[in-house]
């Protein structure tokens, strides 16, 4: 066998590791083998939260339009103007409030189902990348490192997910859910819809501002500031 002087320059070799080099792709070998591994890792972490957020979010959409009600951000809580306030147009206007966050809730559905689909490619495809390292000493303590974080991040997410969903279903249950079902006198939400400008004045047309502050049970209702 010919020593290492004797032979002939691995050319085709090196013209392979230059094409590697001078590429996109995540390079495998050399020095660079625990700080590639760090990084996937890292991005590995970043993709999971991802598919985790996603993930329970339509389970979320899913079960609260199952049990007819609405998250609390989801809500419509605008009122017709004050003169207009009947029992009958509340209990109508609740019901279209009702129905207008439902189809809010099955628009939200739709997109975060996507969601979830492409960030479950994009979890697979970086496992398969960061399985390549699998050989590396350090690649069993961080796999374990990443398992930990991940578990974490999962319970969080549920239990938080879960506290939401008792608070709503409570306030659904109580009639508590919308602004309009507490006819508190004095307390109006922070938009009013009207179908007039006869139900504002010149004067407040021109320059008046609504300021919302908090009301005593945690609502928002709109105070009149005059320039």
């Amino acid at each position: 066998m010919e020593g290492y002087l004797a032979g002939s320059l691995n050319l085709h070799k090196w013209a392979a590791d230059a094409a590697d080099v001078f590429s996109e792709q995540e390079s495998d070998k050399g020095d660079n083998d625990t700080v590639s591994l760090k990084s996937l890792f890292r991005e590995l972490y970043e993709i999971y939260k991802d598919n985790l957020k996603s993930f329970w979010e339509v389970q979320s959409l899913e079960h609260y339009l199952k049990n007819n009600i609405v998250p609390k951000g989801l809500r419509v809580n605008i009122l017709p103007a004050e003169r207009s306030r009947t029992d009958n147009l509340l209990k109508k206007w609740e019901q279209e409030a009702l129905a207008s966050s439902f189809r809010f809730m099955n628009i939200l559905l739709d997109e975060e189902r996507i969601a979830l689909d492409n960030s479950s490619k994009r979890l697979k495809e970086s496992i398969d990348a960061i399985l390549r390292f699998k050989t590396d000493p350090e690649f069993t303590r961080r796999e374990a490192v990443l398992e930990s974080l991940v578990d974490k991040f999962y319970t969080l997410l549920k239990n938080r997910k879960h506290k939401q969903f008792i608070r709503d279903l409570s306030e659904f249950r109580e009639k508590r859910a919308f602004v309009f079902q507490e006819k508190t006198v004095g307390e109006y939400p922070l938009t009013e819809a009207s179908t007039s400008d006869l139900e504002s004045s010149d004067s407040e047309r021109r320059g008046d501002f609504v300021r919302p502050f908090p009301s005593p049970q945690g609502c928002y209702i709109s105070r009149r500031i005059f320039k």
